[in-house]
C-alpha cells in the first residue's frame, strides 16, 4: 500500500500562496490550502480566521524534516506577524480517502451545478460535476472554486456555446463545468503529469471524453480562445500574466482566481499592463476572483 508523506503549515493569510508555491518547488505530488471557511476533516477544530493550513503531499521516502526546514525558512524571511507552526505526519492511501469521504460536502454554486462527491445522488434534473476525492487536486470546496465557477455559469450563459481555456486545471472542476454549462470547446491544461491524467479521467467520468486535456505549458498554446480561467496562485498568475493574457481573444474574457483579498491589486496592475482592462472583482471570506476582459478592437 502506498504511504504519503504531508507536510502541514499553520501559517498567516498572507503567507500561504508563498507556502503553496514553494511546496511546489519542492516536489509536492499535490499541495491544498484550507482556510476558516473550508470545512475541517473530522476530529479537527476550524481555522481562525486569519489563518490557513497549507499541506504539501510526498509520495515514497522523502526527507520531511528537511522540506519543511527549508520551506520555514523561506516563510520566515517574509517577516510577516503571526506564527508558523509545523507538522510532519505519514498516510495511507485508505486513511486520505476515508477521511475525505468524511468531509467532502456537496457544492451547489449559483443554483445552476453541484460539485458532488461519487456517493452523493445527483439532484434530478440537475447539472453536477462528480469528483472523486484525490491527493489535494481539488474537491471543489475551496472559495476559489466557487468564484470562478460562478463566473462561468454568467459568462456561458451570454456565450453559450464558447470555447473554454481552464489554466491549472487540477482534478479538472472547471473545465468538467464548463463543459456541462454548454461550452462548445473545451481545453485543460496543467505542468502536474498526474493532475493532467485525473482531469483527463475525471472527464470521462462525467460524460465529457471531448475535452482535450493536456500538460503543453500555457506559453505554448499557439491560440486565442473568448472564455480562459486560471485558479491557480497569486504569484503564478503574476510570473505568467503574459502568457496567460495571450490566450485570451479579443473581446474575450479572463477570470482569475487562488487570489488572496490583499493581492488584488497586484493581479489586475500587471494584466492591465498586457491590455486587459478590469470588469469586476468578486470575493468570498479572504479570498477573490479578478475577471478581466480583453478590449475588442
Amino acid at each position: 500500500m502506498r504511504t504519503y508523506l504531508a507536510l502541514t503549515f499553520d501559517v498567516p493569510d498572507e503567507l500561504a500562496d508563498l507556502a503553496s508555491w514553494l511546496l511546489h518547488e519542492e516536489e509536492a505530488g499535490g499541495v491544498e490550502i484550507r482556510d476558516h471557511e473550508i470545512l475541517p476533516p473530522p476530529g479537527m477544530k476550524p481555522l481562525p480566521a486569519g489563518r490557513s493550513q497549507v499541506i504539501g503531499f510526498f509520495e515514497g521516502e522523502v526527507d520531511g524534516d528537511e522540506i519543511a526546514a527549508r520551506v520555514r525558512d523561506r516563510l520566515e524571511e517574509e517577516g510577516a506577524a503571526g506564527e508558523i507552526r509545523v507538522g510532519v505526519a505519514r498516510l495511507k492511501d485508505e486513511d486520505w480517502a476515508e477521511t475525505w469521504k468524511l468531509h467532502f460536502q456537496p457544492l451547489h454554486v449559483a443554483g445552476k451545478i453541484w460539485v458532488l462527491p461519487p456517493w452523493e445522488k445527483v439532484p434530478e434534473g440537475e447539472l453536477a460535476v462528480v469528483i472523486e476525492p484525490g491527493m489535494a487536486f481539488g474537491t471543489g470546496g475551496h472559495a476559489t472554486t466557487a468564484l470562478c465557477l460562478e463566473g462561468l455559469v454568467e459568462v456561458l450563459a451570454r456565450r453559450p456555446g464558447a470555447a473554454v481555456l481552464d489554466v491549472g486545471c487540477g482534478s479538472g472542476i472547471l473545465g468538467i463545468g464548463a463543459c456541462k454549462l454548454g461550452a462548445g470547446r473545451v481545453v485543460m491544461i496543467d505542468n502536474d503529469p498526474i493532475a493532467v491524467q485525473v482531469a483527463t479521467e475525471n472527464a470521462e467520468k462525467n460524460g465529457c471524453p471531448a475535452i482535450e486535456t493536456s500538460g503543453t505549458p500555457v506559453e505554448e498554446i499557439g491560440e486565442r480562445f473568448p472564455v480562459v480561467v486560471a485558479n491557480i496562485l497569486a504569484v503564478t498568475l503574476i510570473d505568467l500574466a503574459e502568457a496567460i493574457g495571450a490566450t485570451v481573444e479579443a473581446g474575450g474574457e479572463l477570470l482569475l482566481s487562488g487570489i488572496l483579498v490583499g493581492q488584488m491589486d497586484d493581479v489586475v496592475r500587471v494584466y492591465e499592463a498586457r491590455g486587459l482592462r478590469l470588469r469586476e472583482t468578486r470575493t468570498r471570506g479572504d479570498w477573490a476572483l479578478v475577471w478581466m476582459e480583453r478590449p475588442a478592437p
